[in-house]
């Protein structure tokens, strides 16, 4: 639909200059295209059977999750069986793309290993620590509303780990790393981009 998908140019080129800072529509529709192109492999049976089902989450319920006064049950309703088409626990990897003092991060609850893993794309973990806590917090909450009597995943036995895949010191340049994160990351391959790799990412 053109209501979920669509992103006027100027913002988008805004967002892929050099220097620029990605925006959350430009985010969110890299999410519904990857998942998209997940869908069409699923139904034309190409999936292959190592590959990672993806879930990424919408920039507004992102939001949400930061908010330290949301309430779980309003978020756990976006993700319903019958809203999403699945249910949530049988996805391996929830992706949660997540923007603090303007710095793009990443929040991935890694169901397929037991464990939530956040990566950010530059050196200094904890500018972003607490609000990475808050959230993962939070997400079990709405997983517990979502799913009470999941016998796959134990949200609350789920450790978290961090870890940095840049050095970058321009905050500009991370949203184009996590955007090459949410295409490329499969849970178990280690990232670390480089001055080089990102002017490859912004020509792409």
């Amino acid at each position: 639909m053109v209501s979920v998908n669509w992103v006027d140019h100027r913002t988008f080129g805004l967002s892929m200059q050099v220097y620029g800072s990605v925006s959350h529509h430009v985010m969110n529709i890299m999410g519904v295209a990857i998942m998209e192109a997940q869908y069409t492999k699923h139904i034309r049976g190409l999936l292959h059977d190592d590959e990672c089902g993806k879930l990424i989450i919408h920039n507004d319920l992102a939001v949400m999750l930061q908010d330290t006064e949301s309430i779980p049950t309003d978020i756990a309703v976006s993700l319903l069986e019958k809203k999403i088409g699945f249910r949530l626990d049988n996805v391996d990897l929830v992706f949660v793309p997540l923007r603090k003092y303007n710095y793009w991060y990443i929040v991935v609850a890694n169901f397929r290993d037991g464990r939530f893993e956040v990566m950010c794309p530059f050196k200094d973990i904890a500018i972003i620590q607490l609000d990475a806590f808050n959230v993962i917090c939070k997400f079990r909450k709405v997983f517990k509303a979502v799913h009470s009597k999941s016998t796959r995943v134990d949200i609350y036995d789920m450790p978290t780990v961090f870890g940095s895949v840049s050095n970058q010191t321009n905050h500009n340049d991370r949203g184009v790393f996590v955007l090459q994160l949410l295409l490329a990351y499969d849970g178990k391959t280690h990232f670390h981009f480089k001055e080089s790799m990102r002017s490859h990412c912004v020509n792409l």
